[in-house]
């Protein structure tokens, strides 16, 4: 039988390296400088950071700051690389850093420190970057983004949900679906990739954590005003906003961002688990959609189907039956999927 993996490598017959000096052993010490470039709703993620963390079993916070998780990365930034910082130049060792960019732009006292004190920062002219961006489906803005003046030795382009894509499986193909403030589905299979939904809040993100938020605010409104059935959403609503009538709901709720309707489902998901019949049916309704959403991206055939995002866990055990039993977690987060697009990329070019 054939086995695909390589698990003899050199054998007996392994070659010797020749390291200066007759030196048996290689050493290269690297820094990973993630502090700032964590998820977090403040850099206008849907949820706080759950994969990078020494938080056993932590899960994502939809549309919350986590302080426990920010403040380890708050330590890494402020005493963890302050340490490594004066171990490594005192005994003279060089060492690269692995940057992230958006977290190097938010740390500029270390990013002056690094550069001062030699310790690789230049090798970002001989970085291939792989970028999964929101937005750059939009031809005029990929068309901005690529003429931009990279560090870079090359830097290859994509969505945000190409790269969620990837990473939840780990560089092959597969399907994932977007369950958090807004809502769509992604695929990639054989080098086509399907988008589905992600219309934007005004247009549709059914089954979203926005969408949720606002059929329950409508549905309250109705129920307060005497004109729709009861729910005990109105009682938590009043309560959430500090208001006593649905007038003042409506006030409190006007010309917000659709992050503002995401962060009112929990409420919602609340009331379903205790039964109440109008949250029962938001949940219901929005868990169909993504049922659907995930059968129309299953005619693809991907090999894999995933959920991210802040709603996950919560509307997992709402979706259709033969949904819920085939979808699995992601194996890698979004910005290792940046990673193995740009090998993907430089190797097919």
């Amino acid at each position: 039988m054939h086995y695909p993996r390589n698990m003899v490598g050199y054998g007996e017959q392994t070659p010797k390296p020749n390291w200066p000096q007759g030196a048996n052993i290689a050493v290269q010490f690297v820094i990973n400088y993630e502090e700032g470039g964590e998820n977090c709703i403040l850099h206008g993620d849907q949820s706080s950071e759950a994969f990078l963390s020494e938080i056993v079993g932590a899960s994502a916070w939809p549309n919350q700051r986590h302080w426990n998780m920010e403040s380890i990365y708050e330590y890494g930034a402020r005493s963890g690389f302050w340490r490594l910082y004066r171990l490594f130049t005192k005994a003279k060792i060089p060492v690269t850093v692995f940057g992230v960019a958006t977290a190097l732009a938010r740390s500029p006292e270390q990013v002056l420190a690094m550069k001062d004190a030699g310790l690789g920062t230049n090798d970002v002219k001989q970085v291939v970057a792989g970028l999964g961006l929101a937005g750059v489906n939009l031809p005029g803005l990929y068309q901005k983004i690529n003429e931009w003046h990279h560090p870079f030795k090359k830097m290859f382009l994509t969505t945000d949900l190409h790269t969620a894509c990837i990473g939840a499986h780990k560089g092959e193909d597969g399907a994932v679906i977007i369950t958090g403030t807004g809502s769509c589905g992604f695929s990639v299979v054989n080098g086509k990739s399907t988008i589905l939904g992600g219309h934007g809040f005004s247009q549709g993100d059914k089954g979203s954590g926005s969408w949720m938020g606002l059929e329950a605010v409508k549905a309250c409104l109705l129920d307060l005003d005497g004109l729709g059935p009861q729910t005990m959403m109105s009682q938590l609503m009043l309560q959430h906003f500090e208001v006593n009538d649905a007038m003042s709901i409506a006030e409190k709720m006007a010309g917000k961002p659709s992050s503002a309707y995401a962060q009112l489902a929990r409420i919602v998901f609340s009331c379903a688990d205790k039964g109440d019949l109008i949250a029962s049916v938001i949940v219901r309704d929005g868990a169909s959609y993504i049922s659907d959403l995930a059968r129309k991206l299953l005619e693809q055939n991907p090999p894999r189907l995933s959920m991210i995002g802040g709603l996950v866990e919560p509307l997992h055990k709402w979706l259709d039956e033969d949904i819920s039993v085939i979808v699995k977690p992601p194996i890698q987060p979004p910005e290792m999927g940046a990673v193995y697009y740009a090998q993907q990329s430089l190797l097919s070019n």
